[in-house]
């Protein structure tokens, strides 16, 4: 489980995914990867150079470490 947030997030306050890590107390903790993108709002996240270089390559490790 990989949850992500933007630092500078207006729409989704930071830690509002970190719940999902607590609602998911049945993974182990090893299963489990919270990510906070510094200097990014809701679009940051997922768009632009920050996704390319830093939250992309973490989504696609989780991925393969799943398969």
């Amino acid at each position: 489980m990989l949850t992500v947030e933007g630092e500078r997030d207006d729409i989704c306050a930071v830690g509002q995914t970190l719940a999902a890590q607590d609602l998911a107390s049945i993974l182990r903790p090893y299963l489990r990867t919270h990510y906070v993108q510094p200097g990014v709002g809701q679009y940051g996240v997922f768009s632009g150079k920050r996704w390319q270089n830093h939250i992309y390559p973490l989504v696609r490790d989780v991925i393969h470490a799943s398969q």
